[in-house]
């Protein structure tokens, strides 16, 4: 049982990071991360993740920043479990076998999969700099774009749909929306008089 500031931690048996990492490399960065708990010797631990990117991945990464931050980790009062710290290295070594920074985050190329390159690039570019991100503006146009064919299909026109889209935008399909108006084809009573 590996041990760091005196607290015996249980090796790992991969149950609790299956849903972390995918695959068969698994159990090689579960013993490697264990292995070298408190991260603290950031050379050494750099070139085993490039070692294990590389017999894993066939990836030649630089993963000098990845060590260093688990080094600050490490040297925490409370450094973490051994889930959280298996789960921390993945991320950030997919995050630097995708080019980016090891805590960079990119949730559109991560949830949406089978639309346009040039159409994920437009999102990132557009929308990069507001504080909901390129996800939050994908979705919403595709909530837009759900609603507004919602309302087509029951008969309604495009310009009709979009202008009752613009006056109730937190509507979505299957919420009550608008009623159908009729046209009223029986003729009025006479007022009593």
């Amino acid at each position: 049982m590996p041990e760091f500031g005196g607290v015996g931690r249980p090796d790992c048996d991969n149950r609790e990071c299956a849903g972390i990492i995918p695959g068969p490399a698994r159990s090689a960065l579960c013993a490697l991360v264990e292995r070298e708990r408190p991260w603290t010797e950031e050379l050494a631990f750099a070139s085993k993740l490039a070692a294990w990117a590389e017999a894993h991945w066939q990836l030649e990464l630089d993963c000098i920043d990845v060590a260093d931050t688990m080094a600050m980790f490490g040297r925490e009062p409370t450094p973490p479990d051994h889930e959280s710290a298996v789960g921390l290295v993945f991320h950030m070594l997919r995050n630097v076998g995708a080019g980016r920074q090891p805590g960079e985050y990119d949730f559109l190329g991560e949830m949406v999969h089978g639309w346009p390159d040039r159409t994920m690039r437009r999102y990132r570019h557009d929308h990069e700099s507001t504080p909901t991100g390129p996800l939050h503006a994908f979705f919403a146009r595709l909530q837009y774009e759900q609603s507004l064919l919602a309302l087509t299909r029951d008969g309604r026109g495009v310009g009709a749909a979009r202008r009752w889209l613009e006056r109730h935008p937190d509507w979505v399909p299957g919420q009550p929306g608008p009623r159908a108006y009729r046209r009223c084809t029986t003729p009025r009573s006479k007022p009593l008089s």
